[in-house]
């Protein structure tokens, strides 16, 4: 099971704000999928650690 963050604990791992962070998750450039469980977005840890590692592929 993947650990899911919420944007306020994923901003920092991003080293972003948190609305520097909401808005990048928006756009199309973004490599990193958001979850939406109702009205709660979320990222999965995984998804961000493998973008520090450089093993996410950029989004075309």
């Amino acid at each position: 099971m993947s650990t899911l963050l919420t944007i306020p604990e994923a901003a920092p791992l991003l080293r972003k704000n948190e609305s520097a962070a909401r808005m990048w998750l928006r756009t199309r450039d973004c490599p990193i999928k958001v979850v939406r469980i109702g009205r709660r977005v979320y990222v999965r840890a995984e998804d961000i650690n493998a973008l520090i590692d450089g093993d996410l592929q950029e989004a075309s």
